[in-house]
């Protein structure tokens, strides 16, 4: 193939996101998550950042695009995060292995067992704190 044929059937690449539509990002199942990005607005787009960033925020909305990245079309969230913008690629549909079949098969449950399930699950909750986690295998290697 020459390079003119291989640029016909890349997607076209842009320094631009353009949203299609605003979503409730409540509704995206987090199965559909891959990598986050944050953005930084353009010289001259501060402005239009943030004030895309607040009112995202206080709307709750997220904007659905597609983005191309290394010569591959993603659709992607882009979503307020703490005052800035994040972009998120997404799966698409076709992407997602399907969960039937995974869960055992419904059987039954007595008030006890579930009580007991219950008072383990509460006695183990703790607030999510990231900074409290570390890659054991990354900082071994790091010692090594």
């Amino acid at each position: 193939m020459t390079d003119e044929e291989l640029e016909s059937v890349s997607p076209e690449r842009s320094r631009t996101i353009e949203i299609m539509e605003f979503i409730d990002l409540k509704e995206v199942d987090p199965v559909y998550y891959d990598h986050p990005y944050y953005l930084v607005p353009s010289k001259g787009g501060e402005k239009a950042y943030r004030l895309l960033a607040e009112v995202m925020a206080r709307t709750n909305k997220a904007g659905l695009a597609k983005f191309v990245l290394n010569e591959r079309e993603y659709l992607v969230a882009v979503k307020s995060t703490e005052g800035a913008l994040e972009l998120v690629t997404l799966h698409y549909h076709n992407e997602i292995r399907s969960d039937e079949g995974l869960s055992p098969k419904k059987g039954a449950m007595t008030a006890e067992e579930e009580s007991r399930m219950k008072m383990s699950i509460e006695k183990m909750i703790e607030d999510f704190d990231p900074g409290k986690y570390a890659d054991g295998r990354r900082k071994a290697s790091w010692t090594s």
